[in-house]
This record gives C-alpha cells, sequence and structure tokens, in this order.
C-alpha cells in the first residue's frame, strides 16, 4: 500500500532540492557521508543497511536545525569494474550468469559492456535510482564518478599525490606485495574477487636432505623441527627438482613458478610426480633422523612449497592425517607407517606427553575433515608459543620457551644452509580478472609510507580524540594503525588516474578513496558548469582546500574570477571537517583507517575528521552473502517487493552497533504488514477520537510518548539505530495501544499530539509513510524538513510513569499466578503493605544514597516505627528493598503525596480489563479484610500480596 505514493514523495522531494543545503553561517551543520560504491554490479541489500542506517542520522539531525550535507559518488577506479569487462570479453560463463541471471540484463545487450565504461555508466544510473527510491535524503547535486573518465576528479587525485609525495608519504621502493600474474599489477583489498584482508606472510623453508637434493618443506613453527616424523606429500602433485639460488631442492612446479617473482633464480632441472616420492626417506635437519616421506591429501601444491613435515605430537591435523593412515595403511607402505611414532618435544602446562593428540581425544575430533579440528590446532598453537618450554631432546632450543625458539631455530637453519625465509599468501586470493594471486617482491612501486612512525604517531592520537561509534570499533582502528605497514599505492591496470610524475602507473582503489570527501565540496560548481577541470591546478587546491597561496594570482593562472573561488573557499570552510562517516566494520582494516591517515597527512587539524561510525556484515537468510553462490539480493528487487520503507525498517531493525544483520524474507512480510497497520491505525485514531477533558491517562500516554522520543534521539545521536527504531515503532505504538485499552474513547487533542510526536519521530527511519501521513493529517509543509519535538518531561510527567509501571507490575504479577495456578478466578484480592512500611522502606534507601552503612541505616529506621508491630517486618522489608529495582525506590521519593493504593484504585478498571476478572484492592492491616488464605501478611512495598479466588 505505501509504495502507491513513494514514487510521489520522491520526485516532490527532488524537485523542491530540499536536500541539497547551502552556506549559512547562523545555522550549525554536519557533514555526513558513506564509502561510495563500486559500479560492477546493482547495489545489493548490504548497501542499504549502511547507507540507511546514516540517513536516519541525517534525516534526525535536519529535523534538529542543523544544516545536513549528505553527499554520493561513485566509485569506478580498479579492477572492480574493468575486470566484470575483461572477465565477460572472454566469454566467463559465472560473469554471464551473473548478468542475465541476477542483475537481469538483456543477453542482446551484453557486447556493448566489454566497454568497462559503459558498464560503470549503466550501474551507476540503475544504482542513482535505487537509492532514490530508497528515500536516501542526498545532495545529488554534488554527485560524481572517479577515474579519468572524470577530469575533474582526476585534478583532484592527481594534486593530493602531489602533496603525499612531497611530504615524503609516498615513497619508491621493494616490497612483497599480492601480486595478479595477468594483469601485471598489485591487487589491493578492493581489487580481488575473494581473499579480501590477506596479506603476504613469511614462512619458512626447512631442507630435508635426500641423495641428489634437498626436499623443501615450508612452515609457521620452525621450533617444531625435532618433532619432525616424517614428511608429507601430495601422489597426485606436480614437483620439480630445480635449482633455486644454486641449490638443488624438490618442490611443487607451482612454487618453482612463482618463487621467481620474489627474486630468485630457479632452473628446473626434472619433473616429478608426487607419488615417485613416496616411500623413500630423507634427514629432518638439525636432529638427522631418518623419516620417511608419505602420502597426504590434504596437501595443497599451491600453498607454500607443495611439502609439509609431520609433527604429529604437536599438531592434531598431523597426528589426525598419520591415524587415518595407520587405520588404513597402503599395503605397501604398511611396515613403514607402523614405525611412526609421535615425539615430544615440548612441554606445556596442562597437557602431558602429546598435547595434540589430547586434545583431539577431548574435543571428540573425527578426522582432518571436522571442524573441530581447526579449534583443536588453535588452543595448541596458542598454548604451546605462550607458555611452552622445548623439551631436552631439542639441541640448542632445549630449555628455551617456544617463542624464543623459533628466532633461535631460524638463524640456526639459515647459517647452516638448511633453511630459507619466502612469502605467500595464508589464503587463496583471486583477482577480480579471476586470476589466482601470488606474491611478488616488487622494485620501483609506489607506497605509502603507512609504516612512518611520527606518521602513525599522529593517526593514533587522533583516534584516541575523535568519537567512534561504537566504542569497540576504536580498538580495531588502533590495531589497524599498529600493523599496518607500506601500502602499493599504484598499479598497471584498470580503471583510475594515472601518477602524475609517473604516468604508467595508476593510483588504485583504495588510494583515491581516502579524502575525495573534499571534492564534494568542489564537485557542485564542476556539475553546474563554474569551474572547469582544466582550470583546477593544483594551486586552486592549495588555496580553496588548504588556504595557501594568493587569490589574485591564482584568478589570473586558472582563468577563474575572485569571487568563484572565495565562494569554493567558504563552501570548505563551512562544511569541513567530515563529522561522521559511516561504514561496514570490514573496512576498518584498510579504507577508513587510510581515511584517517591521509586527512591527518593533508589537512590541519581542524579539518580532520571528527567521527566514525561502524555497523557489521549482512546476511541473507542466515547465510553470508555470496554472488557467485547465488545468496544475493539487490535493493531494487527488495524494494520491487516490499517497498522502499519496509526495505529500510526490516535492515534498520536487524542490527546495530557491529552485530550482523540478517536480510529475511518473513521479518520483511511481517514489517510490511505491520507498518501498513500503522498507517492505517494512525488516521483511525484521529478520525474516532473525541472532544473532551484531559485526564490522568491522557496525561500518561503524553508523559510516555514524550519519554520515548527523547530516548529516540538519544540513541539516534550515538547511531543506536536499532534501538531508536524499536522505542519509535513499536514500544510508541504500544503505548498508545495501552491507553486506548484504559478509556472509552480516546481525547481528541491527545490523539492529535501523540501522532504528531509519533509521525516525526519515525521519520527518519521511515520517511515515505510519515510524510504520507503528515499530509493526511493536515501538514502543509515537508515532514523531512519539520522540527523534532523540542520536549522536556515535567515531575507529574516522571510521577505518572513510576505509577504506571507499578501498575504493570502489578497486572504482570496476576497473570502470572494465574498462568501457574490455572485459575479461572472470578476475582482477585490485592492486599498494599501499610504506609508506614512504605515510608519505612523509602527512609532507608535514602539512608543508604546518604552513605550510611546497612547496619546504621536500619538502626535509623527502627527508631522511627510508631507501630511496634511493624519492627518484625524489618528484616524481610530490608531483604525486599535491597532485591528491587532501586531506581523504582528512588522515583516514588520524588513524587509528591504518593499513594500506592490510590495508584491501583485509579487504575481499577484497566487492572480488571487486562487481568479478566473483578478486582478488589485493601491495606494488608485492615480490619476484617477478606483473606482466607493469610495472604495478607505477605505484602511489602509496591508488591502487594495477591490472591485469586
Amino acid at each position: 500500500m505505501n509504495r502507491e505514493f513513494e514514487e510521489k514523495w520522491v520526485e516532490a522531494w527532488l524537485r523542491h532540492r530540499i536536500f541539497e543545503p547551502e552556506v549559512n553561517r547562523s545555522q550549525a551543520k554536519v557533514f555526513v557521508n558513506a564509502p561510495f560504491p563500486y559500479m560492477n554490479g546493482p547495489l545489493h541489500i548490504g548497501h542499504a543497511f549502511t547507507y540507511t542506517r546514516l540517513d536516519a542520522f541525517a534525516r534526525y539531525k535536519r529535523m534538529r536545525g542543523y544544516n545536513v550535507l549528505f553527499p554520493f559518488a561513485w566509485h569506478w577506479t580498479g579492477e572492480a569494474v574493468a575486470g566484470q569487462s575483461v572477465r565477460l570479453m572472454k566469454g566467463d560463463p559465472a560473469v554471464i550468469k551473473a548478468f542475465v541471471e541476477i542483475d537481469g540484463i538483456p543477453k542482446e545487450e551484453l557486447p556493448k559492456f566489454t566497454s568497462p565504461y559503459n558498464l560503470a555508466e549503466y550501474y551507476t544510473r540503475v544504482s542513482r535510482t535505487a537509492l532514490q527510491k530508497l528515500g536516501l535524503s542526498v545532495d545529488w547535486s554534488r554527485e560524481f564518478f572517479t577515474t579519468s573518465y572524470n577530469k575533474g576528479f582526476s585534478k583532484f587525485i592527481e594534486w593530493q599525490y602531489q602533496k603525499l609525495r612531497s611530504k615524503g608519504y609516498v615513497i619508491r621502493g621493494s616490497h612483497p606485495v599480492v601480486w595478479c600474474p595477468s594483469d601485471q599489477s598489485p591487487t589491493g583489498d578492493h581489487d580481488r574477487l575473494e581473499g579480501e584482508g590477506v596479506s603476504p606472510e613469511e614462512f619458512y623453508i626447512v631442507y630435508f636432505k635426500m641423495e641428489d637434493a634437498f626436499l623443501a618443506a615450508a612452515t609457521f613453527r620452525p621450533e617444531t623441527i625435532y618433532g619432525a616424523t616424517n614428511v608429507w606429500i601430495l601422489p597426485e602433485g606436480e614437483y620439480v627438482k630445480a635449482k633455486v639460488d644454486g641449490r638443488t631442492l624438490i618442490v611443487s612446479k607451482e612454487f618453482a613458478q612463482k618463487i621467481v617473482d620474489q627474486e630468485r633464480k630457479v632452473e628446473v632441472v626434472e619433473a616429478l610426480k608426487g607419488a615417485e616420492l613416496v616411500g623413500r626417506r630423507c634427514t629432518v635437519p638439525l636432529s638427522g633422523q631418518s623419516v620417511p616421506i608419505l602420502p597426504a591429501g590434504f596437501v595443497d601444491v599451491n600453498y607454500g612449497t607443495g611439502v609439509v613435515y609431520s609433527v604429529p605430537a604437536h599438531a592434531p591435523y598431523d597426528w589426525l592425517a598419520l591415524r587415518d593412515l595407520q587405520r588404513t595403511p597402503p599395503e605397501d607402505l604398511e611396515e613403514i607407517i607402523k614405525g611412526v611414532k609421535p615425539i615430544s618435544i615440548i612441554k606445556v602446562e596442562g597437557f602431558g606427553e602429546y598435547p595434540a593428540i589430547e586434545i583431539v581425544d577431548q574435543l571428540g575430533v573425527r578426522d582432518q575433515a571436522d571442524k573441530q579440528a581447526e579449534k583443536a590446532t588453535e588452543i595448541i598453537y596458542s598454548k604451546e608459543f605462550h607458555t611452552g618450554v622445548m623439551k631436552e631432546n631439542c639441541g640448542q632450543l632445549s630449555g628455551l620457551a617456544v617463542k624464543d625458539a623459533k628466532t633461535k631455530v631460524v638463524e640456526e637453519l639459515i647459517s647452516e644452509g638448511l633453511g630459507d625465509r619466502i612469502y605467500d599468501l595464508p589464503e587463496v586470493v583471486r583477482c577480480r580478472c579471476g586470476t589466482r594471486c601470488i606474491v611478488k617482491i616488487l622494485r620501483d612501486q609506489w607506497f605509502l609510507n603507512y609504516s612512518d612512525l611520527q606518521w602513525k604517531e599522529k593517526v593514533r592520537r587522533h583516534v584516541e580524540s575523535m568519537t567512534v561509534l561504537p566504542e569497540e570499533a576504536r580498538a580495531w582502528i588502533l590495531a589497524t594503525v599498529n600493523w599496518l605497514n607500506n601500502w602499493p599505492c599504484t598499479r598497471k591496470t584498470g580503471m583510475g588516474t594515472p601518477l602524475p610524475w609517473d604516468r604508467e602507473w595508476i593510483v588504485e582503489t583504495l588510494s583515491d578513496s581516502t579524502i575525495y570527501m573534499a571534492y564534494y565540496i568542489v564537485s557542485k560548481y564542476v556539475n553546474r558548469g563554474e569551474i572547469l577541470p582544466e582550470q583546477m591546478s593544483p594551486e586552486f587546491f592549495d588555496y580553496v582546500l588548504l588556504k595557501e597561496g594568493n587569490i589574485n594570482d591564482i584568478s589570473k593562472k586558472t582563468g577563474l574570477s575572485s569571487q568563484v573561488i572565495n565562494r569554493v573557499c567558504e563552501d570548505f570552510a563551512y562544511w569541513y571537517p567530515v563529522d561522521l562517516r559511516n561504514s561496514a566494520k570490514e573496512l576498518i582494516p584498510n579504507h577508513l583507517t587510510f581515511f584517517l591517515y591521509q586527512h591527518t597527512a593533508i589537512f590541519p587539524p581542524e579539518h580532520w575528521p571528527k567521527g566514525i561510525s561502524v555497523n557489521g556484515m549482512i546476511t541473507i537468510e542466515g547465510k553470508k552473502m555470496s554472488k557467485s553462490r547465488g545468496i544475493f539480493t539487490t535493493i531494487a528487487k527488495e524494494m520491487e517487493k516490499y517497498g522502499a520503507d519496509v526495505v529500510r525498517a526490516s535492515l534498520i531493525y536487524g542490527a546495530e552497533q557491529m552485530d550482523d544483520p540478517d536480510w529475511n524474507e518473513n521479518i520483511a512480510k511481517l514489517m510490511q504488514q505491520k507498518i501498513d497497520s500503522l498507517y492505517d491505525m494512525v488516521l483511525e485514531l484521529r478520525k474516532k477520537s473525541v472532544e473532551r477533558e484531559r485526564g490522568i491517562f491522557e496525561k500518561l500516554v503524553l508523559a510516555e510518548v514524550k519519554n520515548m522520543i527523547i530516548s529516540v534521539a538519544e540513541n539516534l545521536e550515538s547511531m543506536k539505530t536499532k534501538t531508536a527504531f524499536q522505542i519509535a515503532f513499536f514500544d510508541i505504538q504500544n503505548s498508545i495501544r495501552k491507553y486506548l485499552r484504559q478509556v472509552e474513547t480516546p481525547e481528541k487533542s491527545t490523539i492529535e499530539e501523540v501522532t504528531d510526536y509519533w509521525i516525526k519521530g519515525l521519520a527518519p527511519f521511515i520517511p515515505f509513510v510519515c510524510e504520507e501521513l503528515w499530509h493526511q493529517i493536515g501538514g502543509k509543509t515537508f515532514i523531512s524538513k519539520e522540527a523534532w519535538p523540542s520536549l522536556t518531561l515535567s515531575e507529574e510527567d516522571m510521577s505518572l510513569q513510576t505509577q504506571s509501571r507499578l501498575v504493570e507490575y502489578l497486572i504482570s504479577d496476576i497473570r502470572e499466578i494465574q498462568k501457574i495456578t490455572k485459575t479461572a478466578s472470578k476475582k482477585t484480592y490485592i492486599y498494599v503493605a501499610p504506609k508506614e512500611l512504605t515510608e519505612i522502606a523509602l527512609e532507608y534507601v535514602a539512608a543508604v544514597e546518604e552513605g550510611l552503612p546497612q547496619k546504621e541505616a536500619i538502626k535509623r529506621v527502627s527508631t522511627k516505627v510508631k507501630d511496634k508491630k511493624l519492627l518484625s517486618y524489618i528484616p524481610q522489608l530490608i531483604k525486599h528493598v535491597n532485591m528491587v529495582d532501586k531506581d523504582l525506590f528512588r522515583e516514588i521519593r520524588r513524587i509528591k503525596e504518593f499513594s500506592e493504593f490510590e495508584t491501583y484504585q485509579i487504575n481499577l478498571k484497566y487492572i480488571e480489563r487486562e487481568t479478566e476478572t473483578e478486582v478488589e484492592i485493601a491495606y494488608s492491616n485492615q480490619p476484617k479484610i477478606y483473606d482466607p488464605k493469610n495472604k495478607a501478611k505477605n505484602a511489602l512495598p509496591f508488591r502487594p500480596a495477591i490472591y485469586l479466588e
């Protein structure tokens, strides 16, 4: 139903340009943004989660009277777009399937998408439409896309990198990088199909002597060499005997090929099948022990050297592989395998001789394929590294802590010519072009010098002082700053901006997306034609962004009038810095941290980002989103089914902070029903309410709704969008429904005031329904530009809410007794504690709050008891007070002339309706009360005794 008017309001918002703010010095500003998306496909539902959360914040701030700028742009850089076109050109069936079946592109249209420009332009167009339909309150006048296809943006990137280089933050050197052999370029995180976040890691090579060569095994744990019992080989694998830097090694064919890119001289002498090595023997370095070479299906020839040595006493996977082999040994290897026994070399607290075997048994690990095997490995490796000590059978390592033994054994192996170091990728990384990546030692590459200690410290200090939401994300960012090393900032292929001083290189995708928020200020003037790309010289950017240089000189050089240059300056000075940048948590280890680094490098402190907010990663029906596996859906598709407000509400209600939301069709359908119901409810209430005097229940519902609106605002300020939506959508509705049960007919002015607050409180989350409702009830302005309710709570408001809590507690207790006793009671008797007992309880709470010890507080209240019969109740009373919500007692102490009895009496009819029983209320010490089961004596302040008959 709500989709009928969504298109109307999108058109109205765009026509009236209500989200295109101008500089207004008399109005405080808020500048918010989110990472621009890659235009290699339609925007998926995860994009909507990040953008909708930020939009709710932006809309709320706009209603609070702030001048809000929320611009948007499109990322065309890198292999994300170009890689899709290349794969399409090659006829990749997976890409064709994605285009046709997921993205809905007719097959006859596909040929034009072999042009990266056409592909990016198409997806930019459909994505803009999707976000407009989603209701993002974006200033589209500042829109732009990246790469050299946008000459203005490229001018900005050229200025940025000249600036970084002049400050020593861009350097040339050698470094191990993730490399695409096909593209002949470094492959950054966002240029990958898989393996995002994976970096080159140092492996150790250990040489096992054979007759005429060394069998080279790769390991992360060279200190375990004294525990080696055998070497694992993949029988079907292709191996080679090759001279590597003059030494004859046996390694996988894949290793011999990729090690060339680590500046090693490789000459292949002979090709071998893994099966040819199985059953032969080799010598363990340092220990000199002869061990067999055995078959193992888990060995990956693409990983390390394709050769693995086995330490079954301390490596769960090795023990499982050996155990599996011993259970079903090949006939020709049976005797050899029987002779393989674990060797204990590490003493570790909490384990015996063979920690790997013990942990496998403890966790009940079935075999190598069991997921528990990974957990077993993590436990043992962590325990041994932090608390393990090398045993006496470990040569020069004996008695050393495991963490110290590693360094020593590497030195010993290398000095004796029995080992080496290499780099490899611990997980599979695949470029957007589809090629599996390797590690390359890159010379004469351009790097961002993120390892610079002074730069790190500058960023670290800023992270410690800025706003980070949620707080736990701050530690993630600081950890990234600490480990971040030099970053290759250029590549040879794909789309982008050429490096201005070395144009054979293109600035890569995570390196041209760090300070582009500043270009939003300039782009408006470029889009209007007031500034041409060729007029944006380095001096122009120096002046408008850094206030460096002479305006008259710049005006002469660029041909721009001083008035235009000054307007850009004023725009930038007003809007910068970024107040809040919202992103998914996966971008903390790269984009978000780079964003902070480069702002601190180029801009003065007053223009450094003020705040970062992060959220979780979306799943679909409980599964990780994956386009290649068909676990994927787009914003446009879901809006077509449910409408924008339903999509927004379902996402926002899915999670907040760093929790991962789940897109679930059942939840979306339920949300659709609830939003339709809300729309009908508001109009029906306004229609059916009547004019009469306000009573206590009118005052109560107003107090509750006002309190909730205040709470919505507090939660939005800290980006707790789910909590804010829960209160605005569900809690306010529950309060109104309770009011409708408390009265015969709703009072007109109360309903008008309450629904006015409600619509405004919901407007940041479901703007289309709220815009429509606002006009249906007589609003003449856009709800999106209306003022947020300015509310405070009076003493009476707080008192009414406290008393309402007491009533709800009582109703809940009656229902619980009905449920336990399964009693269809006709009448309920409520026995309220005597006034003096309540006064004693409140006096005790006051004494404790003053800081008196419990004994002293009890002594004080005991001396004031007038009715000495009540003294026997004090121990039970104090126990009760200590167990009950202290805030309730504090709130009641603030209420003048409070009466628990009167509170229940006023709400008598409501209590009867809610419990479906006749109710009689009396003081527990009242003479001759009806109390056949002697329940009255159990009455305590704010916990009446109850008898059901």
